[in-house]
């Protein structure tokens, strides 16, 4: 259950209605069959298939080995 904070700034009345139905069961954790494993997420970052599992590659190490 995650949290929700409201801050009014202008003064004017806000109602909020929140219902919550039934948790579904997990999804898998897997693209393909193959397991994800994200770290230190950021920005930007591209998922990519690296030994047998996806994992987030920062942006800037991505180059398109051609000579330039």
């Amino acid at each position: 259950m995650a949290n929700l904070n409201v801050q009014v700034i202008d003064g004017n009345n806000l109602n909020v209605q929140v219902s919550r139905g039934l948790v579904g069961p997990a999804g898998p954790n897997a693209i393909g069959g193959f397991p994800i494993n994200i770290n230190n997420a950021s920005n930007y970052d591209a998922l990519m298939l690296v030994s047998n599992e996806w994992i987030n590659v920062n942006q800037l190490e991505i180059v398109d080995g051609g000579n330039f």
